[in-house]
């Protein structure tokens, strides 16, 4: 989906392990739609992966409003929408079982949270199936 202006670079949490997807990226927005394609280093283990997202001001609270399920295993989505205003977003690996895998390390160190009050993608965070190195 070309825009005719450079890709946008996410704000995205430092890389600590395989077990988690990083490097996403905006690479195109439909101007007409608002529908953003990104793409996402694969996480390991996984066979698809999910989006949550939620208000930009919320993220200091994981303050997830929505979730897009399944949008494939091959580190590429074109069509997220997330409506109108600033937002975060986190693209997390599942097993095709039920389980989620990592949404990454906060900056403290300690894992980040699963979206629970949000239950569209029905996952179990298992990080007993974490791959790192």
């Amino acid at each position: 989906m070309a825009t005719g202006k450079p890709t946008i670079d996410l704000i995205a949490a430092r890389e600590i392990t395989r077990s988690e997807t990083s490097n996403l990226k905006v690479t195109g927005i439909d101007a007409l739609s608002g529908a953003i394609s990104l793409t996402y280093r694969h996480a390991c283990g996984s066979t698809n992966h999910n989006i949550v997202f939620g208000p930009l001001p919320a993220v200091g609270g994981y303050g997830y409003t929505g979730q897009i399920c399944g949008i494939g295993a091959s580190g590429t989505h074109s069509g997220f929408d997330p409506g109108s205003g600033s937002f975060f977003s986190l693209v997390v690996g599942t097993d095709g079982g039920g389980h989620e895998d990592s949404a990454g390390l906060a900056s403290d160190d300690t894992e980040r949270r699963e979206d629970l009050l949000d239950p569209i993608c029905v996952f179990v965070q298992d990080l007993g199936k974490r791959c790192d190195p």
